[in-house]
């Protein structure tokens, strides 16, 4: 389904399906041009469908806006266009912004199945709600930039996956909150991105380290596909992620893959570790306690559900004691050391607790 709808997105301007509707330009249409999307009088075949194919260009006599009711498309190519929503909603299989390309979202309803940021194009999430159900891909950008320009800007992952696909030292994603609430069916891929340094503030100073993910619920991978970090022109090895604000809001959880996550979480950077329920980048006797407390009973990551099903089990029990003991070393360019053993007695001391709750 992915590969489809970014194959379609990629080959908007010749593709076959739907009508191809283009916003007029002004050498072919010199009279005065309005900016309303839904007004049929400014686009060369009406107003798109949902089966339509829709096609932005930088020759405008004024750029359309999205204010009220209910827009579609199958595609959008954005390429050197601009294109604002203040209200009402927009729903269209595939976005392509690149060369110039500019989407403003400042009120309204963004749903998309794939986001395709590229060369030069510049995504401003403001304040609206944008969902993205498949993938958001940024490829091959010099200053591909997402940035809100007032208040935070949060974009709902459901179940889409995060692909950094480019040399990523020149993307610019300050301010980029992703919220991923897919549901625990479907595991939503996020690329690492930058050469893995270490517990070091260092790695959060590049330009495309996430302000914050919050796991609503779902499943959360980091993979490492791309070939996207030539910094200095050589090959960096395995990559990273570092994202400045780490949230567990509901059920979920992640998956590492034997790659690492780094965070601040309002303080010194933290590795992320199965079974640090509280998130202070160590996995000690207090989660262990907070396990203990909850056993058996509903909770979320914070109470010791560390797979994300919704109870505190044995399961949960037994990805905290691979980990226990494990620390983050804030030392730069240090490699982290790998988790101790939980102890036996530690266990015995689990075990003793759990069976005094019943």
């Amino acid at each position: 389904m992915r590969i489809l709808l970014a194959l379609m997105v990629l080959s908007i301007c010749t593709s076959a399906w739907g009508v191809e509707t283009a916003w007029k330009d002004y050498f072919h249409y010199p009279e005065s041009q309005g900016i309303d999307w839904h007004d049929p009088e400014n686009w060369t075949n009406g107003v798109p469908g949902p089966d339509d194919l829709a096609q932005i260009s930088p020759f405008t006599n004024g750029d359309p806006v999205i204010g009220y009711g209910q827009a579609f498309a199958e595609g959008i190519d954005l390429s050197e266009g601009r294109l604002t929503i203040t209200g009402g909603s927009l729903t269209t299989q595939g976005t392509y912004i690149s060369m110039g390309g500019h989407l403003t979202q400042a009120g309204g309803t963004f749903t998309t199945d794939l986001l395709s940021i590229d060369e030069d194009a510049t995504f401003l999430n403001v304040y609206g709600n944008t969902i993205i159900t498949s993938e958001l891909r940024l490829s091959w950008g010099w200053t591909v930039q997402m940035l809100p320009t007032s208040r935070p800007g949060y974009i709902q992952m459901q179940g889409a996956d995060l692909v950094i696909a480019h040399d990523s030292s020149y993307s610019e994603m300050m301010g980029v909150n992703l919220v991923f609430n897919g549901g625990m069916s479907d595991i939503s891929n996020v690329e690492c991105a930058f050469n893995n340094i270490g517990a070091t503030l260092a790695g959060f100073d590049k330009s495309y380290t996430l302000d914050s993910i919050k796991i609503d619920d779902g499943i959360v991978s980091l993979v490492d596909n791309e070939l996207n970090d030539y910094s200095g022109g050589g090959w960096l090895g395995h990559e990273a992620f570092y994202v400045r604000e780490l949230e567990f809001a509901s059920a979920g959880t992640i998956h590492t893959n034997g790659l690492d996550l780094y965070y601040l979480n309002g303080g010194d950077p933290k590795q992320f570790f199965l079974g640090d329920s509280n998130l202070d980048g160590e996995v000690s006797l207090a989660d262990l306690v907070t396990l203990a407390s909850n056993y058996n009973q509903a909770g979320i990551w914070y109470d010791g559900d560390f797979n994300g099903d919704g109870i505190v089990t044995l399961a949960d029990l037994t990805s905290l004691a691979s980990n226990y003991g494990a620390e983050t070393v804030v030392i730069e360019g240090a490699p982290i050391p790998e988790p101790a053993t939980l102890s036996l007695l530690a266990l015995g001391g689990m075990a003793l607790a759990m069976k005094r709750r019943r």
